[in-house]
C-alpha cells in the first residue's frame, strides 16, 4: 500500500523578524503495491495574511521631526507615498472647478475604487494637489483614516501663482491667510501628515533665485505651523540642491525638505549631495518613470515592465539611504489625460528631455494604473507592472495558503494559493529528501509565476478573484536536465542602467558582449576599488557559480590592477565568512577579505579589445545567511573596465527521492 500524506505550516512569527517566510509540504511513499490517496484542506485565516493593519486606539496623528527622522506618534515613519490626483477622463484640472479637488462627496466613488488598491499596495501616504477651502472633505478624510487601520496620511498641496509679487506685503499676506485657513480645517484630523506649500514654484519665474520668494515661503510655513503644530510643513521644490544649501539656514519653519527628483532609473549622487547641504529630514515628494516608450511609439512591453524595474531600483536606493531620506511619493496613481491635447484622448506628443531610456518624459503616462473611459461611470483602472512591484516591495512577505494535497498515478499533486497583488514577491520552491539539504527546483525570477528548473516538477498557475492558485505535480520518474535560473537581476545591463545592482553605476553603450550595454567601472587609482554587487539569502552547504565576461580597451599596467568576480558569504550579523571550499577559481588571498575569486582575472596579461570569460564556484560554510555576488575593479592604477553577461546560479542536482520527499516554499519578499 502507498499512503500519501501532507503537512503545511506557516511560520507566522517570521512575518515580523525575518525577510523570508517558509511554508512546507511533504509527502511520503510507504510501499509499492496499492495506492491510497488522502486529501486535506487548510485555509489561512490569519488577518496578517492580507497584511491589513489592526486599528489602534492610541494613534492620534501627531507628526514630529528629530534630527533627520520623521515620527508619527513617537515612532519612526517611512513615507510610502503615492501622488494622487485621479482626474477623470474628460476633465481638465486647469480649466475650471474643482481645480483638482477630487476629495469632496461628489467624487466618493473614486475613493472607494482607489483606497482599496492603495491599501493592497500598503501605501501609507497620499499626496494631493487641490483643496477648496470651505468644501466638505470630511467623508474623504475619514475614509483615508479608516479608523486607524492602514491609514492613508495626507500631504496636502495647493497651487500658488508663480508670478506673485513676493515683495508685496498684501500679496504675501493673502497667501498666509489662505494657508492658515487650510491648516485650520485640517489641523485636528489624525490622517493629515502635513502641508506642501505650492508645487515647484521655485522653478517658475526664476523664483528660486529671488530672496523674497524664500522669505515669503518661510513666513507662510511659520503661519501654518502656528495653526497646526502637530502637523508638518514644507515647500515642494524641484531638484535644486544649490537652493537647498543657500536657503537651508534661513528656512526656520520647514520641518523637512520636499524635493521632486527625476533622474531616470537611479538617484545618482543625490542623497550624498543632499546630506552635506542640509541636516533636515528629506522626503522625495515626486519621482517615477513614465510608461510611454517614445522610441517604439507605445507603452513599454509587459504592462510597462521596464518602469516597474526602474521603480524597484529607485525604492531600494531610498531605503538604502535612510535616514538621510525618509521615503517618497511615487508619481503617480493614474494617468492624467488632460495634460496635453484633448482631455478625452490619451495623447503622446514629444515629451520633455529626461534621463530615461527613451530620452524623454511623457506627461500623460505616469500612472501606476492606466485609465479606461467608462462613460458616466468612474473610469476603469488597469494595473501596470509597477502596481505589483510596489505591492511586493511595500508589503511584508506573505505565508502561502495550502488548499489540497494527495496522490494520483504515483505522483504528488498539491494546490496552494497566494494573493495576486503580491505575485512579484520572490518565491522559491525547494525539495529535500531528508529536511536537511534543500535544492531549489522552481522560482519566479523570470516570470510573474513560479517556473520549474526540472522536468520532475510541473507547475500550473491560474489567476482569478485576486488570487493566484498553483497546482504542483511532482513525478520522481521524470527525466531531463536541471537548468537553474540566473539568480542575478539585470546581469546583462540591457535596461541601460544598473537596475537590480546595489550601487548606482554606469551602464555603457561604448562596448557590449551581448546586446547594447555593459557595466562600466571607472577607477581613479590608489585602490579606490569601484565595484557592484547583489545579495540573496543562502544556507550552509549550498554551492554557487558566478561567471561573466570582462573587457579592457587599453592595456592594463603590470601592477596590482585587475578585474574579477567574487562570491562572499555572510552570517546573520553581516560578517564575511570564508567559503567551505572553492572548486573553480581561487580562495581570496587576504584572509581579512574572505571569499572565492574568479579566474582568470583581467590584468596586464589579458588581450586588449577582447572579452575574457571568468568564473568562480564556492560552497557556503556553516552559519551562512546570505551570499553576495561581486564585480570588482582593483585599481592600483587608474583604468576603465567593462563587465557583461554576468550569471550566478545555484549548483545542484535534484536529489534522488526514495520514500519521502519534502517541499518548502520560501518567500523572500522584495
Amino acid at each position: 500500500m502507498v499512503e500519501w500524506k501532507y503537512k503545511c505550516s506557516k511560520i507566522i512569527g517570521d512575518l515580523k523578524i525575518t525577510p523570508r517566510l517558509i511554508s512546507r509540504l511533504f509527502w511520503e511513499r510507504a510501499g509499492v503495491h496499492e495506492m491510497k490517496g488522502t486529501y486535506g484542506h487548510k485555509r489561512a485565516v490569519v488577518a496578517g495574511l492580507l497584511l491589513l493593519a489592526v486599528p489602534t486606539a492610541d494613534a492620534v496623528g501627531i507628526f514630529t521631526v528629530s534630527g533627520r527622522e520623521i515620527f508619527l506618534d513617537g515612532s519612526v515613519f517611512e513615507v510610502r507615498g503615492m501622488c494622487y490626483q485621479p482626474t477623470p477622463v474628460g476633465e481638465d484640472v486647469a480649466a475650471g472647478p474643482p481645480y483638482g479637488d477630487y476629495y469632496t462627496d461628489g467624487y466618493a466613488e473614486l475613493w472607494a475604487r482607489d483606497f482599496e488598491n492603495l491599501r493592497r499596495m500598503n501605501a501609507n501616504v497620499i499626496r494631493i494637489y487641490g483643496w477648496t477651502i470651505g468644501a466638505d472633505h470630511n467623508a474623504f478624510l475619514d475614509a483615508a483614516h479608516n479608523n486607524g487601520g492602514q491609514s492613508l496620511h495626507l500631504l496636502v498641496s495647493k497651487w500658488i501663482n508663480p508670478a506673485t509679487d513676493w515683495g508685496s506685503t498684501g500679496a504675501v499676506n493673502a497667501l498666509v491667510s489662505e494657508w492658515e485657513a487650510i491648516a485650520t480645517e485640517l489641523k485636528n484630523h489624525p490622517t493629515v501628515m502635513g502641508f506642501l506649500i505650492g508645487n515647484e514654484t521655485n522653478w517658475q519665474e526664476n523664483n528660486g533665485d529671488d530672496p523674497e520668494f524664500w522669505v515669503a515661503m518661510n513666513l507662510i510655513a511659520g503661519a501654518v505651523k502656528a495653526v497646526a503644530p502637530d502637523k508638518l510643513v514644507s515647500v515642494a521644490i524641484t531638484d535644486a540642491l544649490d537652493q537647498v544649501q543657500s536657503r537651508d539656514a534661513s528656512m526656520t519653519h520647514l520641518d523637512f525638505w520636499a524635493i521632486q527628483v527625476y533622474r531616470g532609473s537611479g538617484f545618482g549622487t543625490f542623497f550624498s549631495d543632499y546630506a552635506v547641504r542640509s541636516p533636515k529630514p528629506l522626503v522625495i515628494t515626486e519621482f517615477g518613470y513614465d510608461a510611454y516608450d517614445a522610441v517604439s511609439g507605445g507603452e513599454f512591453a509587459g504592462d510597462a515592465a521596464l518602469p516597474a524595474d526602474a521603480m524597484e531600483y529607485l525604492w531600494k536606493e531610498l531605503r538604502y539611504n535612510h535616514p538621510v531620506v525618509s521615503g517618497g511619493c511615487v508619481f503617480e496613481y493614474t494617468d492624467e489625460w488632460w495634460k496635453s491635447g484633448s482631455p478625452f484622448t490619451h495623447d503622446a506628443p514629444p515629451g520633455w528631455p529626461a534621463p530615461f531610456v527613451d530620452g524623454e518624459g511623457n506627461e500623460e503616462w505616469w500612472g501606476v494604473f492606466r485609465i479606461v473611459d467608462n462613460g458616466t461611470e468612474p473610469d476603469l483602472l488597469q494595473p501596470r507592472a509597477m502596481f505589483y512591484r510596489l505591492a511586493a516591495i511595500w508589503n511584508e512577505p506573505f505565508p502561502l495558503t495550502f488548499l489540497q494535497a494527495g496522490a494520483s498515478d504515483g505522483k504528488l499533486e498539491a494546490r496552494f494559493s497566494y494573493p495576486a497583488h503580491l505575485r512579484d514577491q520572490q518565491l522559491q520552491l525547494e525539495i529535500s529528501p531528508d529536511l536537511d539539504g534543500w535544492t531549489t527546483v522552481a522560482d519566479n525570477s523570470a516570470s510573474i509565476y513560479l517556473e520549474p528548473f526540472t522536468p520532475t516538477v510541473v507547475l500550473t498557475s491560474t489567476e482569478t478573484n485576486q488570487e493566484v492558485q498553483v497546482t504542483l505535480v511532482h513525478n520522481p520518474s521524470a527525466t531531463g536536465p536541471y537548468t537553474p535560473a540566473n539568480l542575478l537581476a539585470n546581469g546583462d545591463f540591457e535596461y541601460g542602467s544598473t537596475f537590480g545592482w546595489e550601487i548606482f553605476a554606469t551602464a555603457s553603450s561604448a562596448v557590449a558582449r551581448d546586446g547594447t550595454y555593459s557595466l562600466q567601472l571607472d577607477a581613479s587609482g590608489d585602490y579606490t576599488a569601484p565595484l557592484n554587487f547583489q545579495t540573496i539569502p543562502a544556507s550552509p552547504g549550498e554551492e554557487f557559480n558566478l561567471s561573466g565576461y570582462m573587457y579592457t580597451a587599453t592595456p592594463l599596467p603590470a601592477d596590482a590592477t585587475f578585474g574579477l568576480f567574487k562570491i562572499i558569504f555572510k552570517d546573520l550579523i553581516g560578517d564575511d565568512l570564508p567559503p567551505a571550499s572553492v572548486s573553480i577559481g581561487q580562495p581570496a588571498g587576504d584572509p581579512a577579505f574572505p571569499g572565492g575569486e574568479s579566474l582568470p582575472m583581467l590584468d596586464a596579461t589579458s588581450p586588449v579589445g577582447s572579452w575574457v570569460f571568468s568564473e568562480v564556484q564556492t560552497v557556503a560554510p556553516s552559519n551562512t545567511a546570505s551570499v553576495s555576488f561581486f564585480v570588482i575593479n582593483i585599481d592600483q592604477s587608474a583604468n576603465t573596465m567593462y563587465f557583461d553577461s554576468i550569471e550566478a546560479v545555484e549548483v545542484a542536482e535534484v536529489p534522488e527521492i526514495s520514500n519521502t520527499a519534502f517541499f518548502r516554499i520560501i518567500n523572500s519578499g522584495r
